[in-house]
């Protein structure tokens, strides 16, 4: 089994399938409890920070992401943003607290999280033709949407919370079939058009 205090070297073998599911299981909870115990900072570099949150809420641990994408402080991704950051930066503190400025500040690698931004908060996910929009929402964040100019169309999703309820909206391309996974396990099959659901937390 893994034994390492890199975040890094949890994440890859599960991202790569490397590991079976009972094994992957055990690291992603020793990942998040990684994260947890370095007070939701991530210290992955370029070559796994893309999966660092898909593999966090693949595996239960969806709080988790949701507080490594919110904190604020580095290194995380919001520490650019309130920094004045409108590119992505080579290193987590590009600009640092004393207004220092080194690396790059154009590099895209730590900007990956927007494939989970897509792919899971909105959940709309294409793969080889077949369309699945699973959302996996969070109080936390409050409402999200997407929009995604595919090969296959324009695909929407977008949630939000009102008190314990989440509303969720979805707007599938012409000539597609579409199954729409609410937290809650309810499942539907729809087809092209604009639909409503919503759910309990």
């Amino acid at each position: 089994m893994i034994s390492s205090k890199r975040q890094a070297e949890y994440v890859r073998p599960i991202a790569f399938g490397l590991l079976d599911e009972a094994e992957s299981q055990v690291a992603a909870d020793q990942l998040a409890k990684m994260v947890a115990d370095n007070n939701y900072h991530l210290n992955t570099g370029f070559l796994a920070t893309p999966f660092l949150c898909r593999v966090l809420s693949d595996y239960g641990h969806t709080d988790t992401a949701y507080r490594l994408l919110l904190q604020d402080t580095a290194p995380s991704w919001l520490y650019p943003v309130k920094h004045g950051a409108t590119t992505i930066w080579e290193s987590w503190d590009g600009v640092r607290e004393d207004g220092t400025v080194h690396d790059s500040l154009n590099h895209y690698s730590y900007g990956a999280i927007s494939g989970w931004l897509m792919g899971d908060v909105c959940g709309i996910r294409l793969e080889c033709g077949k369309l699945t929009i699973a959302p996996k929402p969070s109080g936390k964040l409050g409402h999200a949407e997407a929009k995604w100019i595919s090969p296959v169309g324009t695909i929407e999703s977008k949630w939000h919370y009102y008190g314990n309820r989440v509303v969720f909206e979805v707007i599938i391309p012409a000539n597609v079939t579409s199954e729409v996974c609410l937290p809650d396990g309810s499942t539907f099959h729809v087809q092209s058009g604009s639909h409503v659901f919503s759910c309990e937390e």
